[in-house]
Parts: C-alpha cells; sequence; structure tokens
C-alpha cells in the first residue's frame, strides 16, 4: 500500500470548518482510505474537475494512477453541508461533481484550481471561496459541533442516549441532525469516531489487541476485530502494518 496523502493544516480562519487540505503527489498505487464521518471537495488538477466524496460506512482502496494530481479538502465532520444543496445523506459513500452540489459552478472554482501556479495558491482560492456568504447554502447548525465533539470523546452503547439528553433532542430529531449534515446517523458516526480513536492510539506504546480494545471504549478485544474488520475492511494487526504505526498485535 502507498502511503497516504500529504496534509496541510488550514488558516487559523477556517479551524472550524475544515479538518485539513491534503494533496496527492501523482506518485501512484493504491492506499485504504478509512472512514472518518468527514466530507471532502477533491480537485482533479489535471483535468480541471471537481468532486464532493460524501462521508463513508466503511474504508475503500483508492488507486492513485501515475501523474494522477489531486488537491483536497477534508471538512469537519457536518461542515461541509453549509456549502451543499442537497443533504448530506444523498451522497453517503458516494460522491457527485462538485457544480452540481454547490455554488462552485458561479465561481469557476474547478478551473481556478486547476490554473493556480502553486498549491499555495491553490488553497488560498479555496480559502476565499468557502469564507464567501454566497458561497453558503445554509447556516452551520451550533448543536452539531457540540454533539460530534460529545460523540468523539464519550464511547459506549449509551453515549447517543446520553447525547440527546445533552442537547435536549429527541433521538428521532438527532438522527434527523446527523442525517442531514453528517450523511450518517449518530449510532454510525459514533462507530466511525471509535475507530478513529483506535488507530490513533495505535501510534502509541499501546501492547496488544485487549489493551487497545479497552482504551478505545469497545467491550472486549473480539468486538475491536469486529469493527475493524467492518469498518476499516482489515484486522488491527493488518492496518498496523500498512500503516506503518507502533501497534504490537498481541500473541
Amino acid at each position: 500500500m502507498a502511503r497516504p496523502p500529504e496534509e496541510v493544516a488550514p488558516p487559523a480562519v477556517l479551524a472550524a470548518v475544515v479538518d485539513a487540505f491534503w494533496q496527492s503527489d501523482g506518485s501512484g498505487g493504491p492506499f485504504r482510505v478509512l472512514p472518518d464521518g468527514c466530507m471532502d471537495f477533491i480537485f482533479d488538477l489535471e483535468r480541471g474537475t471537481a468532486r464532493l466524496v460524501g462521508a463513508m460506512t466503511e474504508a475503500v482502496i483508492v488507486e492513485v494512477r501515475p501523474g494522477d494530481r489531486c488537491l483536497g479538502v477534508r471538512f469537519e465532520a457536518g461542515m461541509a453541508a453549509s456549502y451543499l444543496d442537497a443533504s448530506a445523506a444523498e451522497v453517503r459513500d458516494g460522491d457527485a461533481p462538485l457544480d452540481d452540489v454547490t455554488f462552485a459552478r458561479r465561481f469557476r472554482l474547478a478551473e481556478r484550481v486547476a490554473e493556480a501556479p502553486n498549491d499555495a495558491a491553490r488553497r488560498r482560492l479555496i480559502a476565499e471561496f468557502l469564507l464567501t456568504p454566497r458561497a453558503r447554502v445554509r447556516a452551520p447548525d451550533p448543536r452539531l459541533r457540540r454533539a460530534v465533539r460529545f460523540l468523539r470523546e464519550h464511547t459506549g452503547s449509551a453515549a447517543v442516549r446520553a447525547l440527546t439528553a445533552e442537547l435536549g433532542l429527541s433521538e428521532r430529531q438527532l438522527e434527523r441532525l446527523f442525517t442531514a449534515h453528517v450523511g450518517l446517523g449518530p449510532k454510525a458516526f459514533a462507530r466511525v469516531a471509535r475507530l478513529e480513536r483506535a488507530v490513533t492510539l495505535m501510534g502509541g506504546a499501546v501492547r496488544g489487541q485487549a489493551e487497545l480494545a479497552a482504551l478505545a471504549g469497545y467491550s472486549d478485544e473480539s468486538h475491536l476485530i469486529r469493527e475493524f474488520r467492518a469498518l476499516a475492511l482489515a484486522s488491527p494487526a493488518e492496518l498496523a502494518r500498512e500503516r506503518r504505526v507502533g501497534f504490537i498485535q498481541s500473541a
């Protein structure tokens, strides 16, 4: 597996909206993209086109052809919905031309990004678009950021129920909020958030799958393995070897 694309932190003015900019160097090869509850704008610099990629419910293997050059924007969970003329659920596990689901066409954004002289200039163009009020379809829902943070900090089967009490919403209202803005329901998002936590822990001094399961919030080692195979499409040990992190599988 090839290493994932390199990432660049967004400017401070976009930190609440964008998780990272990323870029593919065109060296080619496959790499695994794990679900993270986020949506991306992806700009094809060779063709001058762009597309929106929705939140994923499981990993995908992306094959990058030699010479392909892409620049992406990974949004914070739920934040891309402000720019979408559609529900986030409509692009779950899929994608759509950016011009069809946002106001990017009005700004000739994809063409201008491809024509820019370097990646720094491209990121500036994208930032200008994201900060322009005319680019937004709707205002962000202030409850969503609290909800996303809560589910990333809390684990277990009771987390979603506790979140409804935290926000003063019914489970049905919370489901609608997440489906419209994130593309995943709150329970699906909580599973993805727990996987993210586990993968982050794998890069540290974790000794074995049982310890990883306990630290990440899984009920036991078997639960950890089942969830990795369902969401990452690989066992923890396989993913650790692939991503070259320091996790050591237990005997």
